[in-house]
This record gives structure tokens, sequence and C-alpha cells, in this order.
């Protein structure tokens, strides 16, 4: 009984960190990507006209990318932004972030 409960432990604790190596992997993946000129215009743009709506403009740097990452597609959701415009947005801010 108490090799099986060892063993179980063993298994869970290993799962659960796979998961985290796993969402670690992603967000590196969304933190790097490097966006085009014209893509960071153009997210300035939608970022002025779209976040001022609800709350004053924060400059790229007022937060870390990890920020950034963060806030930008959870108030573009309320905002009912499509994800095209949102991820234009995310480039320009994520241009002049924090890192």
């Amino acid at each position: 009984m108490k090799k099986s409960f060892i063993l179980f432990s063993g298994i869970v604790l290993f799962s659960c960190s796979q998961k985290t190596t796993e969402t670690a992997a992603v967000t590196t993946t969304v933190e790097t990507k490097k966006a085009t000129t014209e893509e960071i215009a153009q997210g300035k743009l939608l970022y002025a006209q779209y976040c001022i709506k609800c709350h004053q403009a924060y400059a790229p740097s007022d937060f870390t990318v990890k920020k950034w990452n963060h806030e930008v597609p959870e108030m573009a959701e309320k905002a009912k932004i499509d994800r095209q415009k949102s991820d234009l947005i995310l480039a320009y801010v994520l241009n002049g972030a924090k890192p």
C-alpha cells in the first residue's frame, strides 16, 4: 500500500511538472515574436483608437512583456476587438515593453 502511494505521488508530481514546462514554452514563443515596422505602426493606431476609450493610454514601457501578454488579450476580449487587431496592438506594446 505504501509503495503504491509513493508511486502514485511520483506520477502526479511528474505530470504537473510537464504541464508547467509546456506552458512556459508557449509563453516564451509569444514573447519573442518579432513584428514588422508596419505592424507596429498599425498597432499604435489601433491602440489609440480602441484602448483609450476605457482608460488612459499607457506607454508600452509602463509594463513588462509578461504583463502586456496578459493584459492585451484580456482587454481585447472585453472590448470585443478581433484577434487580428489584438495581435497588432500587442505587437506595438511589446515593441517598447520592459523585458
